[in-house]
């Protein structure tokens, strides 16, 4: 049992890395099936019992706010503005927000919680960025800033690949400080399934650490 425990800590471990969400969601259904070792009892394979499996529980940004919910924030998302590693503003020590207004930015699609969270900072601070595109992942919005396209707002821990291989660069704005969080959801009052209880127990057991 401890060393399916320890193996189950690694691919929490590794899950929470993963940038892309296809391969984080083929990783979580590798770490159902490991979950299932562990409880034998687990074994029913139909679909209503997978659906059930992954309605326990959500890990998001923005929890909604017109459902009962039970919500624990478990790790800080600290959202950074970043450009290509050869874009002129890339040399600047520091720069404040107005530097930015003749910029194109590359955003994440309407509705996605980062977008969400960036909308809500920029109204605050009265800056309305000039959008090239939009897109659906954090790979996209990451390769198009890398090829100069824009420049573009994310999670620090979606670029860290990226920033390892030196494609891109975070800037430092001295009027730009914005941590949205990230939270464990489920329906309030809702008895948790065996994998997600152990789960939910192993990140905040790594977050707590």
């Amino acid at each position: 049992m401890k060393e399916y425990g320890s193996s189950v800590q690694k691919l929490v471990d590794h899950i929470l890395t993963i940038d892309d969400q296809e391969k984080r969601t083929q990783y979580s259904f590798i770490l159902v099936e490991l979950m299932k070792q562990i409880h034998p009892g687990m074994k029913d394979n139909s679909q209503d019992y997978y659906k059930k499996l992954w309605d326990d529980l959500y890990i998001m940004s923005m929890p909604p706010q017109h459902i009962d919910i039970e919500d624990q924030i478990f790790m800080a998302n600290p959202l950074v503005l970043f450009v290509a590693h050869d874009h002129p503003l890339a040399k600047k020590k520091t720069i404040q927000l107005k530097d930015l207004k003749s910029e194109r930015f590359i955003m994440r699609e309407q509705g996605s919680g980062t977008r969400m969270a960036i909308d809500a900072y920029f109204k605050k601070k009265h800056f309305s960025p000039t959008i090239r595109l939009e897109l659906g992942t954090n790979e996209a919005v990451r390769n198009s800033v890398a090829a100069n396209l824009g420049i573009s707002v994310l999670s620090i821990h979606a670029l860290q690949s990226s920033l390892e291989r030196g494609d891109i660069k975070v800037l430092k704005v001295a009027d730009f400080e914005l941590v949205s969080h990230w939270h464990i959801v489920t329906l309030k009052g809702k008895k948790l399934s065996p994998i997600a209880a152990s789960f939910k127990k192993h990140l905040l057991q790594k977050m707590s650490r």
